[in-house]
């Protein structure tokens, strides 16, 4: 990590130096409060932010695909389709409701973006579909799992349930002791929406030792699938950018 604006000549030393006061930031920001964790969910800033953020994307969709004043291009391409399918009693039409989904751009996206006011760094993937941000790649996958109940509350407001009418993915990771009865008891509350937010919902299961053995010795996990942005995928087919992003995402339980 060096200043935005390095003099090379200065050397590495001294630039490093320099940036001491941006390590210093990015480690405060590393432990602010995240989206899609226990602290997030009982933060008040972080949940403002969520839902100020999910409902001017979802308001600005709405007035391209169904309020764009007359000439601009999607409107007059959706009218002209009206035109031409529309019968008699019968009026033809498409809806575009918002969505979230990276499927497995959630990498090369994060490649052409700035760092990030959470602490991540210029270059690094972002999260995929709608859940939380991994752990930095830069830094070991060290696990960190938070309450499965209180974090889903970060997704339960209504410009996410309602807004991102499309799909709004909540991917889950859970570690392989995780018990079968909690899980039976927390997706009866994610259906009955007992204060559990996200309308779509997928989970991985994998211990942090099968993530890393998997890499060591590939032809003896030639089965593990995990979630990605949109479907399962073979764990060791991933590229290394895609599996250092599985073993860094959040795992959650139950209390």
């Amino acid at each position: 990590m060096q200043e935005p604006f390095h003099d090379e000549i200065a050397g590495t030393t001294r630039g490093q130096r320099l940036s001491d006061t941006y390590k210093e930031v990015r480690e405060r920001a590393l432990r602010l409060p995240k989206f899609g964790s226990s602290a997030g969910s009982e933060n008040e800033d972080v949940q403002n932010i969520t839902s100020w953020l999910a409902e001017q994307v979802s308001t600005v969709v709405k007035k391209v695909a169904r309020d764009t004043p007359d000439g601009q291009p999607l409107k007059g391409l959706i009218d002209g389709l009206k035109k031409k399918y529309s019968v008699p009693g019968v009026p033809w039409d498409v809806l575009l409701p918002t969505g979230s989904g990276t499927f497995e751009g959630y990498v090369g996206w994060g490649g052409g973006c700035a760092a990030s006011a959470d602490g991540r760094r210029a270059g690094s993937p972002v999260a995929s579909d709608f859940g939380a941000a991994p752990t930095p790649l830069d830094k070991p996958a060290i696990p960190q799992s938070f309450d499965i109940y209180k974090s889903l509350k970060c997704w339960d407001m209504r410009s996410i349930n309602v807004g991102f009418s499309n799909g709004a993915e909540v991917g889950l990771k859970i570690d392989e002791n995780f018990k079968e009865s909690d899980m039976v008891t927390f997706l009866k509350n994610y259906a009955d929406q007992n204060g559990i937010g996200g309308n779509i919902l997928t989970i991985t299961c994998a211990s942090p030792d099968t993530f890393a053995n998997a890499q060591r010795n590939p032809e003896q996990y030639d089965l593990i699938r995990v979630r990605t942005g949109g479907w399962s995928e073979f764990f060791i087919a991933f590229f290394t950018a895609h599996q250092k992003h599985q073993e860094r995402r959040l795992y959650y339980h139950t209390t």
